[in-house]
């Protein structure tokens, strides 16, 4: 038996994270297996979340066949408000007691967020980004029972609290004045907005209330080389708390399986496009509002500042859909390191999509491997003739060699082919009522890209690593990982950077880093609509970034 207690900032995280899971950041196809592994319970947080850490007091007991966790929270949150009033947003230096008028339309993690004490914000319109204008009171508990050794079920529930009202318009046409500039930009308003309709109101036509309910039961049980798990959760809306299946649910359920030599896992989730739990960090393939106006049309937006919501949603989206992964090495020589199908519908338009990776390494001696990897994925692959569809080709080959000393170096290719439809205001002859027969057939992007990864190490406190690349795109859009960053890089070019690490004592290191590149821009032609290029703009058939440098020197001290 043994008691835990938490006083500040802390993580909580039960089940498979569909009722609370609090962090600000989204992971694709999080399983709760391997590299995604999630550390379930009350622990102290020392991340980097904001937006949806914890602060106040958790305890947690546990005993042989039972848990028991309390949590509590009350933290000021940062959130989009609606302009209700006629007067400057700033007009009054006692912003945080404005008028009560002033509804929320939802959460956002801002990036950089404002670090001043009084409220500052990106100021639209009709809506605004505002620093510590929601004061949430959380309330949560988690209950587990353990009848045998590798069996629980558990049950989850918290309650959040608010000082403002959330508001999202009903309808579709109010929705377009709120968060797009004017009727002009009404027609980028797609059917996956739908996402955004659906967020959660404390204030609707039906209902009113102060705050968000969110509940689930989470299950786990072991037999023999196999484990089955999975939770169900609800966020109450407008149905009866002990009905089951009249409020927005989530699922999940999945089964995995650990040989020697192979595993296997099987994942199955379904979420409600009404499913709007802040605090839910469920498998998916995309985070929500992905290919949605905040997504796709940041400049057509009434504040550029809601594009926060997609770039930094913790979220998943709503999807229905089933997984499978596996790892099996058939011999001391291959290994079919990973690999995974994934087959989906998106909820918000009904896109069904299917997403396929497999990775094989071969070793014919311990320090040399090569690895084989394909991807590809399609959308709305139901109906081809939808202004949806895409198929993406991804083919990767790496050569890894393990050299002395510790020095290591690799050579990588990757082609990428993408497949989608023309769009003939693009592909049309630009004459006035001109034709081109490209229009009605398949556009493909495409590009190659080729990469060298070297480390050296000269003794034990001193060594050098970098990377030289080359690039040719057309259309598609090629990254590198760095040592400690990624970059994307333009439509071609030529680049390289290294770093050197000392270790100038046993508590001291030094990094300096120098970075190269060369790389040239998408074309750019600006033409009047559907009529001659137009007069009096610089056209440059590719826009040359010469000789671009950059050096970043680090000090890290442990202590």
């Amino acid at each position: 038996n043994f008691i835990k207690a938490y006083s500040g900032n802390y993580r909580a995280t039960f089940g498979e994270g569909l009722v609370m899971e609090n962090t600000d950041y989204f992971s694709s196809r999080k399983t709760g297996y391997g590299f995604s592994k999630r550390i379930t319970g009350i622990i102290g947080d020392l991340s980097h979340s904001q937006e949806y850490a914890l602060r106040g007091g958790a305890i947690e007991w546990k005993r042989a066949n039972l848990n028991i966790a309390l949590f509590g929270s009350f933290d000021k949150k940062d959130v989009l408000l609606y302009n209700s009033n006629d007067d400057d947003w700033f007009a009054n230096d006692d912003d945080k007691n404005r008028n009560d008028r002033d509804m929320v339309f939802s959460y956002i993690t801002m990036s950089p967020r404002p670090i001043e004490d009084k409220i500052i914000a990106i100021q639209g319109d009709k809506l605004a980004a505002v620093r510590d204008a929601l004061e949430e009171t959380l309330l949560g508990t988690h209950l587990e029972y353990s009848p045998i050794i590798g069996t629980h079920i558990g049950f989850t529930a918290y309650e959040a609290r608010y000082n403002r009202h959330f508001y999202v318009p009903e309808t579709e046409e109010e929705l377009k004045k709120t968060i797009l500039l004017n009727q002009d930009s009404w027609r980028k308003f797609k059917l996956p907005d739908t996402e955004i309709l659906s967020l959660y109101s404390t204030k609707t036509s039906t209902y009113e209330r102060d705050y968000r309910r969110v509940y689930g039961l989470d299950w786990r049980t072991v037999l023999d080389v196999v484990s089955f798990q999975g939770e169900y959760a609800e966020m109450e809306r407008d149905g009866n708390i002990f009905k089951i299946g009249d409020d927005p649910k989530a699922i999940i359920a999945s089964a995995h399986t650990q040989f020697d030599n192979l595993n296997f896992l099987i994942l199955f989730r379904d979420y409600d496009l009404n499913f709007d739990n802040p605090y839910s960090r469920g498998f998916a393939e995309h985070e929500k509002f992905d290919d949605t106006v905040f997504d796709k049309y940041a400049h057509e937006l009434s504040n550029p500042v809601l594009a926060e919501l997609y770039v930094n949603s913790a979220q998943a989206q709503a999807e229905k859909g089933i997984y499978f992964q596996t790892r099996y090495q058939f011999s001391r020589y291959f290994t079919l390191t990973s690999a995974y199908i994934d087959m989906w519908e998106r909820k918000c338009d009904l896109r069904k999509s299917v997403r396929f990776q497999g990775e094989l390494e071969f070793r014919p001696i311990f320090a040399l491997r090569l690895r084989l990897k394909y991807k590809h994925q399609a959308n709305r692959y139901d109906d081809s003739a939808d202004r949806a569809v895409s198929i993406t080709n991804e083919t990767t080959g790496k050569v890894r060699a393990i050299l002395s000393r510790r020095d290591y170096m690799s050579f990588e290719y990757r082609y990428t082919a993408v497949d989608m439809p023309p769009y003939p205001y693009l592909a049309n002859d630009p004459e006035e009522n001109g034709q081109s027969s490209t229009a009605n057939t398949t556009t493909r992007i495409h590009g190659d890209f080729i990469n060298v990864d070297y480390t050296h190490v000269f003794n034990k406190n001193l060594k050098v690593k970098g990377a030289f690349n080359f690039w040719n795109g057309h259309g598609v859009s090629h990254w590198d990982y760095e040592d400690m960053e990624i970059d994307f890089m333009g439509e071609q070019g030529v680049k390289y950077w290294f770093t050197v690490i000392d270790r100038i004592s046993a508590n001291l290191f030094l990094s300096v880093k120098f970075k190269w590149k060369r790389y040239k821009t998408k074309e750019l032609d600006f033409r009047t609509w559907a009529n001659e290029p137009a007069d009096d703009v610089p056209y440059d058939l590719m826009t040359v970034h010469e000789d671009e440098r950059a050096v970043r020197i680090q000090i890290d001290w442990k202590y």
